[in-house]
């Protein structure tokens, strides 16, 4: 999971707050993943072999300090680069989810 993390040019203390390592069993074989919460009470999962979604697909919404701004973003790892690359921290983010996969609990 670290290598997945690493590979997006991010590390694993600068997406702790935000993200989970989440596991699932499906069809009998077990998986796991990067997850971040959605509003829906799902799971937006990233690893090197799965893109999906678990328990609902939906948007995210985080909000850093007090926030002066609203950002849009496609996806959780271009919330979390512009983060670190920005040093921004005070507006707040909503994290589009286009997924192609889901996952029943």
């Amino acid at each position: 999971m670290i290598n997945c993390i690493r590979a997006r040019g991010l590390e694993p203390d600068e997406i702790s707050q935000f993200a989970k390592e989440v596991h699932w069993i499906n069809k009998g074989k077990r998986y796991f993943a990067v997850g971040f919460p959605n509003e829906s009470g799902g799971w937006v999962l990233r690893s090197s072999i799965f893109k999906g979604n678990i328990l609902g697909g939906g948007i995210s919404i985080q909000v850093l300090g007090k926030p002066e701004s609203i950002k849009i973003f496609e996806g959780w790892f271009d919330f979390l680069s512009y983060l670190k690359i920005s040093g921004a921290t005070d507006f707040k983010a909503i994290i589009l989810i286009v997924l192609r996969t889901s996952v029943s609990a």
